[in-house]
């Protein structure tokens, strides 16, 4: 028997109690236009940041040292916040599928040097077959993939002292 406690994952929406979103054309025209860095970074830094910082901090509670994979990361702010955690004697491995949001991240936070950027999915991500990792991160991530039993399976092989 492993320990389970140590693959988080927080997945979750906030909604306003029988209110419906307002749909204005001008409001969703503004919304395309921003830059899509800026936008991106400033969907992500909301609900998001805020409660994965909580999360992490709470329930995560990365020690100096530790190694972890952060599964989604992005565009890497929360990556960024567990490798300070971790301190330089430990290792942040942030993957995301999506080429665009890890070139975000690698211009952001590209200069961190315990934290790595790269190109996977749940089904295949460093370290899949040989590495292991203290701690698994996921923040909003698992309610898009389709197979979860897979995903789970490959976080659970890869936590370390299972």
């Amino acid at each position: 028997m492993f320990n389970l406690s140590r693959v988080h994952h927080l997945n979750g929406e906030r909604t306003q109690k029988n209110k419906t979103p307002e749909l204005n054309p001008q409001k969703m025209a503004n919304l395309f236009s921003y830059d899509a860095e800026l936008g991106c970074k400033q969907r992500s830094l909301s609900v998001q940041m805020v409660d994965g910082k909580m999360f992490i901090e709470t329930k995560v509670a990365p020690q100096a040292g530790n190694t972890i994979l952060d599964l989604g990361c992005g565009t890497g702010e929360l990556s960024a916040y567990l490798a300070e955690l971790v301190r330089p004697e430990g290792k942040v491995v942030a993957v995301d599928p999506d080429k665009e949001r890890l070139l975000l991240a690698q211009r952001s936070y590209g200069d961190v040097k315990n934290l790595s950027f790269v190109e996977g999915n749940a089904s295949n991500f460093p370290g899949i077959e040989s590495e292991s990792y203290y701690n698994i991160f996921c923040n909003y991530v698992i309610h898009w993939i389709p197979d979860k039993q897979e995903v789970f399976k490959n976080m659970f092989k890869r936590v370390e002292g299972k």
